[in-house]
Protein backbone atom coordinates (compact mmCIF):
# COMPACT_ATOMS: atom_id res chain seq x y z
CA UNK A 1 0.00 0.00 0.00
CA UNK A 2 1.41 3.74 -0.84
CA UNK A 3 -0.08 7.03 -0.30
CA UNK A 4 -0.53 8.52 -3.98
CA UNK A 5 -1.96 11.88 -2.85
CA UNK A 6 -2.59 13.82 0.02
CA UNK A 7 -3.97 16.94 1.18
CA UNK A 8 -4.89 19.06 4.50
CA UNK A 9 -8.62 18.43 5.05
CA UNK A 10 -8.72 19.97 8.58
CA UNK A 11 -7.66 20.14 12.31
CA UNK A 12 -4.93 17.38 12.47
CA UNK A 13 -6.69 15.47 9.28
CA UNK A 14 -5.46 14.78 6.21
CA UNK A 15 -7.29 13.48 3.22
CA UNK A 16 -5.35 10.76 1.36
CA UNK A 17 -5.65 8.64 -1.90
CA UNK A 18 -4.05 5.17 -1.80
CA UNK A 19 -2.74 3.53 -4.65
CA UNK A 20 -6.00 0.74 -4.02
CA UNK A 21 -7.90 4.09 -5.43
CA UNK A 22 -9.80 4.26 -1.87
CA UNK A 23 -10.11 7.62 -0.63
CA UNK A 24 -9.46 8.02 3.41
CA UNK A 25 -9.60 10.96 5.79
CA UNK A 26 -6.94 10.45 8.70
CA UNK A 27 -7.06 11.68 11.85
CA UNK A 28 -3.74 12.09 13.65
CA UNK A 29 -5.00 14.22 16.54
CA UNK A 30 -4.53 11.76 19.40
CA UNK A 31 -0.82 11.05 17.71
CA UNK A 32 0.18 14.21 16.90
CA UNK A 33 -1.19 15.37 20.62
CA UNK A 34 0.46 12.52 22.79
CA UNK A 35 4.22 12.52 20.28
CA UNK A 36 7.24 13.61 21.27
CA UNK A 37 10.40 13.92 19.30
CA UNK A 38 10.10 14.57 15.18
CA UNK A 39 6.15 14.72 16.05
CA UNK A 40 6.36 17.39 18.69
CA UNK A 41 6.97 20.05 16.37
CA UNK A 42 3.59 18.94 14.35
CA UNK A 43 1.44 20.22 17.29
CA UNK A 44 2.45 23.79 15.20
CA UNK A 45 -0.84 23.58 13.12
CA UNK A 46 0.80 25.59 10.31
CA UNK A 47 3.68 23.16 10.19
CA UNK A 48 1.04 20.13 9.98
CA UNK A 49 -0.51 21.49 7.35
CA UNK A 50 2.72 21.39 5.13
CA UNK A 51 2.21 17.90 4.65
CA UNK A 52 3.44 16.17 0.94
CA UNK A 53 4.28 13.04 -0.35
CA UNK A 54 7.48 11.31 0.19
CA UNK A 55 10.59 10.83 -1.64
CA UNK A 56 10.30 7.70 -2.34
CA UNK A 57 6.00 8.05 -2.85
CA UNK A 58 5.28 5.35 -0.86
CA UNK A 59 4.07 7.77 2.34
CA UNK A 60 3.77 11.57 3.42
CA UNK A 61 6.11 13.63 5.33
CA UNK A 62 6.41 17.19 6.73
CA UNK A 63 9.77 19.69 6.10
CA UNK A 64 10.93 18.70 10.23
CA UNK A 65 11.70 15.07 8.71
CA UNK A 66 8.75 13.33 10.58
CA UNK A 67 7.14 10.87 8.04
CA UNK A 68 4.49 7.75 9.22
CA UNK A 69 4.19 4.05 8.03
CA UNK A 70 1.48 4.08 4.76
CA UNK A 71 -0.42 0.97 5.93
CA UNK A 72 -0.69 2.47 9.22
CA UNK A 73 -2.10 5.95 7.73
CA UNK A 74 -4.55 3.03 5.74
CA UNK A 75 -5.95 1.34 8.89
CA UNK A 76 -6.49 4.40 10.68
CA UNK A 77 -8.44 6.06 7.79
CA UNK A 78 -12.20 6.17 7.65
CA UNK A 79 -13.54 5.57 4.05
CA UNK A 80 -14.87 8.35 1.96
CA UNK A 81 -17.94 7.83 0.14
CA UNK A 82 -18.52 8.38 -3.24
CA UNK A 83 -20.70 11.18 -2.91
CA UNK A 84 -17.30 12.68 -1.11
CA UNK A 85 -15.33 11.76 -3.66
CA UNK A 86 -17.15 13.72 -6.74
CA UNK A 87 -17.08 17.00 -4.93
CA UNK A 88 -13.82 16.69 -3.08
CA UNK A 89 -10.53 18.18 -4.71
CA UNK A 90 -7.81 15.90 -3.93
CA UNK A 91 -4.52 17.12 -5.00
CA UNK A 92 -1.22 15.65 -5.52
CA UNK A 93 0.74 17.91 -3.01
CA UNK A 94 5.05 17.07 -4.18
CA UNK A 95 7.59 17.11 -1.54
CA UNK A 96 9.58 20.46 -1.90
CA UNK A 97 12.73 20.49 -2.96
CA UNK A 98 15.22 21.72 -0.14
CA UNK A 99 16.46 24.83 -2.49
CA UNK A 100 12.67 26.17 -2.03
CA UNK A 101 11.76 28.59 0.74
CA UNK A 102 8.78 26.77 2.59
CA UNK A 103 6.14 29.82 3.36
CA UNK A 104 3.87 29.45 6.42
Amino acid sequence: MRVTKVEYFKDYKLKMRFSDKKIKIINLEDIIKKSKGLFHPLKNIELFQQVTLDDSGLSICWPNGADLCPDMLYSLGQDVNTTQRKHGNLKSRSRRSSSRKVHS
